[in-house]
């Protein structure tokens, strides 16, 4: 009786620190999914800053419409180009007109180093809407969920 009393609470003892150390990893890698409120912060503000910085160009040069490229807004001290340094951003679908004026533009901006192994991807366009996916560039563009 006595050993069954000891294997009983040991193995209650191996039952509750298997579960504590698999709800502990679960709870640290769900945390690393999650961008901190600070990181959202600055995604939605440098993303702000850069569709507002694209309108003030092309408000400035309506013969060549949008810069569709960071270095012109950077040049026309329009916006900074602090965001570089933890994301890559990329200009896409740049439409121009036959006299060559762009009209249309796309960016997509994605972490240089995913503390989790996912990426977001974050977007947005002239219109404005600052889109997010975590299934790739394209996918935020298309179908990206509005990011308030």
């Amino acid at each position: 009786m006595c050993i069954h009393k000891r294997l009983t609470s040991l193995f209650r003892t191996v039952i509750f620190l298997t579960a504590g150390a698999f709800a502990l990893g679960f709870l640290q890698s769900c945390s690393k999914l999650e961008p901190t409120s600070g990181q959202i912060h600055a995604i939605k503000t440098y993303a702000t800053e850069l569709n507002m910085a694209e309108v003030a160009y092309s408000r400035a040069n309506p013969n060549l419409g949008f810069s569709c490229e960071i270095q012109p807004l950077v040049s026309a001290h329009l916006i900074d180009a602090r965001f570089e340094a933890d994301y890559i951003l990329t200009f896409v679908r740049c439409k121009k007109t036959p006299a060559g004026v762009v009209t249309e533009y796309s960016w997509v901006a994605s972490s240089k180093m995913p503390e989790s192994g996912k990426s977001e991807f974050y977007c947005g366009d002239q219109t404005g809407v600052i889109r997010v996916s975590q299934l790739g560039a394209v996918d935020c563009i298309e179908n990206g969920t509005p990011f308030y």
